[in-house]
C-alpha cells in the first residue's frame, strides 16, 4: 500500500498540538506587526496606541487565547484633580503613595510620567474629570 500524503496531512492538521502551534505563531506574528507599526507611529500618537491596547487590545488577545485578563483595580482617593475633555476617553497614569493616587499627567502622556507611575485610571468620555478626593479605580500596568 502506497503512503497517502493527503491523509497524513489531514491527520497532522487535526491534532490539537498543531492548532496550538498555529495559534501562537499567528499571535507572535501579529505582535511583531503591531510593534513594527508602533515604531512608525509619531511620538504624539504613542499614548493613543497605548490606551487602545490597555482598554481593548489585551482583552481581545486574551479572549482569542481562551483565557481572561486578571483586572483587579484598587479603589483609592485622588490626591489632585484630573481634567479631561468631554467626548474623549482619557488614560491617566497615577502614582500610588500612602493610600492615595497622585495623577502624574493628563492630556499628553510623556514617557517620564509613564515610567514614574504605578498604575492608570480611565476618565470616561462623558466626564470632565475627577475632583481631588474622588475615589477612582486604579489598575496596575500589565
Amino acid at each position: 500500500m502506497r503512503p497517502n500524503p493527503l491523509y497524513d496531512a489531514v491527520q497532522f492538521l487535526t491534532k490539537p498540538a498543531w492548532f496550538t502551534a498555529v495559534f501562537w505563531l499567528l499571535l507572535l506574528a501579529s505582535i511583531a506587526i503591531a510593534l513594527s507599526a508602533w515604531a512608525r507611529v509619531p511620538e504624539q500618537r504613542t499614548p493613543g496606541a497605548l490606551a487602545i491596547w490597555l482598554l481593548i487590545g489585551r482583552y481581545l488577545v486574551a479572549k482569542l487565547a481562551g483565557s481572561g485578563v486578571a483586572d483587579w483595580p484598587v479603589t483609592l482617593p485622588l490626591k489632585g484633580k484630573v481634567t479631561s475633555t468631554i467626548g474623549l476617553i482619557e488614560l491617566v497614569p497615577v502614582s500610588c503613595v500612602s493610600g492615595v493616587a497622585k495623577p502624574l499627567a493628563s492630556g499628553y502622556l510623556s514617557l517620564q510620567a509613564l515610567a514614574g507611575s504605578d498604575g492608570w485610571i480611565v476618565v470616561p468620555a462623558d466626564s470632565e474629570g475627577f475632583a481631588a478626593g474622588t475615589p477612582v479605580a486604579v489598575r496596575p500596568w500589565p
